[in-house]
C-alpha cells in the first residue's frame, strides 16, 4: 500500500506525494501506540500511520491524523494542545513563532491526499485506531520530551513551561475557593486543610516555595495520574509488553521516570509531624490490639456461656451492620486526616472539645483497666509447678476457712479453694464476711505488679513510634498464635462420654425472642470494635499515603472474630469438663465469702432464684472489666452480681485444678496466662499511645523533642492514680469504675457528636466519599462499586440512629438511672458521695463539647482569622 514517507519541512508542508521506496516504509517497529498499546502496521490505513518521527518524538508518543472532514479538526496550537499533539515549531530565524503565525495549509492538503488515497482503496477505519483516538482524548496529563534535533539547551528548539506559578495558584485558589454562603466568604484565599487524598502535585505547589513551584511546572513536571488513565494503562498492559519487544521503548522509559519520581517524593510530603510507622505491617498488629484485650476476650467467653450459641450468631450480625462500620470510619479517618482525635479537628476547629473529651475517655479507660493485667501476674507466676505438685489455687485458705479439714480432696473443695485464692492471694483482701468501710493500706504485691506493667508500657513508649512499632510484633503476633495452639490443645479434652453440648444454653426457637440476648450482644460489639476507636484512629494516622489500609482492615476483623471464636470454645469446653466432674457453672459476686462462689456440685440443690430462672433470661450488665448478672430475688444492696475477668479467675483455674498436673501438663497453664497478659499490655500500649500523641498533638513543634518525658509521666501519673485499686477495698474500686465509666453511653454520645460534626456540620471536602476513598481505590473494580457507597449510607444514617438507640437501651438495662438518685433511699449499694463521683465522671466529658466550643469562640473574636473553621490563625 502506498505511504507517504517524505517529512515535510516547516517552509514548505504541502510536498507532493511520492510513492517510498521498500528501504524508506517504516519498518514493523513504528507502531501506532497509545500507553504503548501496539497494532500490527498491516492493519493501519495510510491515516493512521505516524507521518512524521519529529513530532513523534517531540509529543512523546505517535500522532494520529483523524479521519474527518478539516473542519473538524484543531487548526489551533492550543486545540492540538488540548488533543494531546504537540505541533512542531517552525524554525524561523533561529525564533520560535506564536501559534497565530504558524501556516496550518498542509494540514489540509495532507487530508486531501489521504481522502483520495482512502476513496482508491475503499478501506473503512479500522476500530482499534478508532479506540486508540478516543482513548488519546481521555488522558490529559502527558510529558514532554526533548524537541527532535535540539535540546532544551538550544533556545531555538525549547519548549516553553506547562504553567508558569502565578497561572497554577490561580487555579488552585479558584479550586479551593470558599463559597460565598460559607462562614467569611468566597474569598481568594487558599485553603491549606484539604484531606490527603488530593495529590502530591497539588500538595507541592501549596506548601512549596516559589522557586520549587517553579520548578515543578517545566515541562518535566509529573502530574498525578487520572482514574481514567489508570485504567487504560492496565488495560494496555499485554500492549506495553509486546511494544517493548519489537519497537522504540522511549515512552516506557518517560512513564518509568515519572513513577519512580512521583513515587519518591511521595513519603516525604505525606509523612505526619508525629512520624510515621517503621514497619507496613506495624499498624496493623497495632490496631489488633484496639480489637482484642484481656476484658473483651474473657467478656466474649462467659456470654457465649450465659447465652450459648445464638449470642454468636447476634454478635457476627450486629459485627456486620455497626461493629465494623463503626471501626473502619475511625480508621480511615484517621488515614484521610493524617491526624488523631485532637488534630483532626483542624478541619473545624470550634469541636476542638470533642477532641479533648475522646482523649480524656480513653485516658480514664486505661488506668482503671490496667490493674486487671497486674492481677494476671500473680497466675502466671503460680502456674509454675512440677508435676507432683498441686495448684495453689487447689490449696484451701486457712484464715478464710477456720476448722475446715486440711485434706486436699479437690474434688470438694474445688467450689472453695479457687475463689479463696483470688480474694486472698490475688487481691489480698483479709476481711470478706464484712468489708471495711476505709481502702487501708496498699497491698505491696499488688502494687509492684501495677508498677511492672506501667515500666513495661514506658518502655514500649518511650521512644514512640520507634519503639513502638517493633515491640507491637511481640505483644499483637505471639498472643494469636498461643491462643490457637492453646484452643487445639484444650479442645481435644472435651469428654467424649457424656451428653453435654458445647453450648448448652442455646436455644434456637428464642433467637428474636430473647431480648437480653440481644442486648448483651450488640452492647459487646460496641466494646470491641468502637471502645478504642479513639486510639484506631490515633494509630491509622501514623500510615503512610496510600497504605493499604484495606489489608489492615480486613486482617484486623479476621483474626479478633477467629480468637473470640476460639475463646469461647475454650470457655464452653472447660465448662463442659466441670459437668462431666460433677459441678454446674452458676454466676458468683465478688462481695462476700457467701456470694463469690461459682461452682455448685449436681448433688446439691441450686439456689431457688437460679432454679426457676434460666441464665440466659437473666439481666446482663456488660461492662468493660467484668459484667453483672441480675439474679431474682436476691438483696441488690448486699450483693450486685458483678465479677471480673471470669475466665482468667474462676473458669480456667477451677479447670486446671480439677484436672491437675498429671491431667494436663502445667506449660499449658503458663502458656494461657501469659498470653492473656500479652493481649492486656497490647491493649494498654495501643490506649496510652493515643494518650501521649494527643498531648503532644496540642503543639506538635514544641512538645515531639519531650515525647520521653511526656511518655514517663504520663505512666507515672497513671501509676500514681492506679494505686486506690491496690488496697482493701481495691475490687470495690474496680467496680465502681467500671460502673461508671464502663457504662459506655456517654461514649456513644461523644461518637454520635463526632460522626454529626464530621459528616453533617462540616460536609465537604471531608464527606463519606472522600473518606472511603481512603478504604477503597478505583482500581478495587466491583467492590467500590457497591462497598463503598454502602459504607458511606451506613455512616451517615444508620450509624447516627444505632448508636441513639443502642445509647437509650444500655442506659435503660444497666439501671444507671440509679446513680442520678441523690435523695432516694431505694439504692443504698452505694453511698452518695460516690454516685456524684460518678456522675460527674460521666457528664465531663460531654460537658467538655459545648465547653470547647466557648473557648474555641472566645479566641476567634478575640484574634482568630478571618474564617472560625480556618486554623491558619492557630499556633
Amino acid at each position: 500500500m502506498p505511504l507517504p514517507s517524505a517529512e515535510y519541512s516547516d517552509a514548505d508542508r504541502s510536498v507532493p506525494f511520492e510513492e517510498p521506496s521498500p528501504a524508506d516504509r517504516p519498518v514493523a517497529s513504528e507502531e501506532l501506540s497509545h500507553a504503548d498499546m501496539l497494532l500490527p502496521s498491516a492493519e493501519l490505513s495510510p491515516f493512521d500511520r505516524p507521518h512524521s518521527a519529529a513530532e513523534l518524538r517531540q509529543a512523546n508518543r505517535p500522532l494520529f491524523l483523524e479521519e474527518t472532514s478539516p473542519a473538524d479538526r484543531p487548526h489551533s496550537a492550543a486545540e492540538l494542545t488540548h488533543c494531546g499533539a504537540a505541533p512542531e515549531p517552525p524554525a524561523v530565524d533561529g525564533s520560535r513563532e506564536s501559534s497565530e503565525e504558524i501556516d496550518w495549509s498542509w494540514l489540509a492538503t495532507l487530508e486531501a491526499r489521504a481522502s483520495d488515497l482512502r476513496t482508491r482503496h475503499d478501506e473503512s477505519p479500522r476500530p482499534h485506531s478508532a479506540w486508540l483516538r478516543a482513548s488519546m482524548r481521555r488522558v490529559r496529563p502527558f510529558r514532554l520530551s526533548d524537541p527532535p534535533g535540539g535540546s532544551l539547551d538550544n533556545p531555538s528548539t525549547r519548549l516553553g513551561p506547562l504553567a508558569t506559578p502565578d497561572t497554577v495558584l490561580d487555579i488552585l485558589a479558584n479550586n479551593n475557593r470558599r463559597p460565598s454562603s460559607a462562614p467569611g466568604g468566597g474569598g481568594s484565599r487558599v485553603r491549606r486543610d484539604f484531606p490527603r487524598r488530593y495529590s502530591s502535585y497539588t500538595a507541592t505547589i501549596l506548601n512549596g516555595s516559589a522557586a520549587n513551584l517553579t520548578q515543578a511546572t517545566e515541562p518535566v513536571a509529573v502530574a498525578t495520574p487520572s482514574s481514567d488513565e489508570e485504567d487504560l494503562s492496565s488495560a494496555s498492559e499485554g500492549a506495553r509488553t509486546s511494544g517493548a519487544e519489537q519497537g522504540t521503548d522511549s515512552g516506557a522509559e518517560t512513564v518509568s521516570i515519572g513513577t519512580s519520581t512521583r513515587q519518591n517524593s511521595e513519603p516525604e510530603m505525606q509523612s505526619t509531624p508525629l512520624g510515621t510507622w517503621p514497619h507496613s505491617l506495624s499498624s496493623m498488629l497495632a490496631t489488633l490490639g484496639c480489637t482484642l484485650g484481656l476484658f473483651n476476650i474473657s467478656r466474649f467467653a462467659i456470654l457465649s456461656i450465659h447465652f450459648g450459641a445464638t449470642f454468636i450468631v447476634q454478635f457476627l450480625l450486629l459485627t456486620m451492620v455497626i461493629g465494623i462500620p463503626l471501626f473502619t470510619l475511625h480508621t480511615c479517618l484517621g488515614q484521610c486526616l493524617a491526624a488523631g482525635v485532637m488534630d483532626m479537628w483542624r478541619i473545624s476547629p470550634i469541636f476542638q472539645g470533642i477532641g479533648v473529651a475522646l482523649l480524656v475517655s480513653q485516658a480514664l479507660i486505661g488506668i482503671y483497666s490496667i490493674v486487671g493485667v497486674s492481677w494476671m501476674f500473680i497466675y502466671f507466676r503460680d502456674s509454675f509447678i512440677t508435676k507432683q505438685d498441686s495448684y495453689r489455687w487447689a490449696e484451701p485458705y486457712d484464715l478464710y476457712r477456720e476448722g475446715a479439714d486440711m485434706v486436699k480432696n479437690i474434688s470438694w473443695k474445688l467450689e472453695e479453694t479457687v475463689p479463696d485464692y483470688f480474694n486472698s492471694i490475688v487481691l489480698q483482701r483479709h476481711n470478706v464476711e464484712m468489708p471495711e468501710s476505709s481502702f487501708g493500706h496498699v497491698k505491696f504485691q499488688v502494687a509492684f505488679n501495677l508498677a511492672v506493667v506501667w515500666m513495661i508500657v514506658f518502655v514500649s513508649l518511650s521512644k514512640g513510634l520507634k519503639s513502638y512499632g517493633k515491640v507491637v510484633y511481640v505483644f499483637s503476633l505471639f498472643p494469636v498464635f498461643g491462643t490457637l495452639v492453646l484452643s487445639t490443645k484444650l479442645l481435644g479434652l472435651t469428654p467424649t462420654n457424656t451428653s453435654h453440648q458445647v453450648f448448652p444454653q442455646t436455644v434456637w426457637d428464642e433467637f428474636f425472642l430473647n431480648t437480653k440476648c440481644w442486648v448483651a450482644a450488640t452492647v459487646e460489639v460496641f466494646f470491641t470494635w468502637g471502645l478504642l476507636g479513639a486510639t484506631a484512629m490515633q494509630i491509622t494516622s501514623h500510615n503512610r499515603h496510600r497504605h493499604l489500609l484495606n489489608r489492615d482492615t480486613s486482617l484486623v476483623v479476621v483474626l479478633t472474630v477467629a480468637v473470640l471464636l476460639l475463646a469461647a470454645f475454650l470457655a464452653n469446653t472447660c465448662v463442659a469438663i466441670l459437668h462431666s466432674h460433677g459441678f454446674t457453672y452458676i454466676p458468683s459476686s465478688f462481695e462476700h465469702i457467701s456470694t463469690y462462689g461459682f461452682l455448685q456440685p449436681e448433688s446439691e440443690p441450686l439456689p431457688p432464684a437460679l432454679a426457676s430462672t434460666p441464665v440466659r433470661y437473666m439481666t446482663h450488665t456488660v461492662l468493660i472489666a467484668g459484667s453483672r448478672v441480675t439474679v431474682p430475688g436476691i438483696d441488690s444492696r448486699q450483693q450486685s452480681g458483678y465479677q471480673v475477668l471470669r475466665l482468667a479467675t474462676e473458669l480456667v483455674p477451677s479447670t486446671l485444678a480439677l484436672l491437675g498436673a498429671d491431667g494436663i501438663s502445667p506449660f499449658w497453664a503458663v502458656l494461657f496466662y501469659f498470653v492473656l497478659i500479652l493481649f492486656g499490655i497490647a491493649q494498654q500500649l495501643c490506649i496510652w499511645h493515643c494518650v501521649i500523641t494527643g498531648i503532644m498533638a496540642i503543639n506538635t513543634a514544641a512538645l515531639k523533642s519531650w515525647e520521653t518525658t511526656i511518655t514517663f509521666f504520663s505512666c507515672v501519673c497513671g501509676f500514681i492514680l492506679g494505686l486506690p485499686m491496690t488496697t482493701e477495698l481495691g475490687i470495690f474500686v474496680v467496680h465502681f469504675l467500671d460502673y461508671a465509666i464502663g457504662s459506655s453511653w456517654w461514649l456513644m454520645v461523644l461518637y454520635l457528636i463526632e460522626i454529626l460534626v464530621v459528616f453533617v456540620v462540616r460536609g465537604r471536602p471531608y464527606s463519606g466519599e472522600t473518606v472511603v476513598a481512603t478504604l477503597f481505590s478505583r482500581s478495587a473494580g466491583c467492590l467500590h462499586a457497591w462497598a463503598a457507597p454502602l459504607l458511606v449510607f451506613t455512616w451517615n444514617v444508620i450509624l447516627p440512629i444505632a448508636l441513639v438507640v443502642v445509647c437509650i437501651m444500655v442506659f435503660k438495662n444497666g439501671r444507671f438511672r440509679d446513680l442520678y438518685s441523690w435523695r432516694s433511699l431505694t439504692y443504698n449499694y452505694w453511698p452518695v458521695w460516690t454516685r456524684e463521683v460518678g456522675c460527674m465522671l460521666q457528664i465531663l466529658p460531654i460537658l467538655l463539647v459545648p465547653l470547647g466550643c466557648i473557648v474555641q469562640t472566645c479566641r476567634y473574636l478575640s484574634s482568630g482569622p478571618p474564617d472560625i473553621l480556618d486554623v491558619s490563625g492557630e499556633t
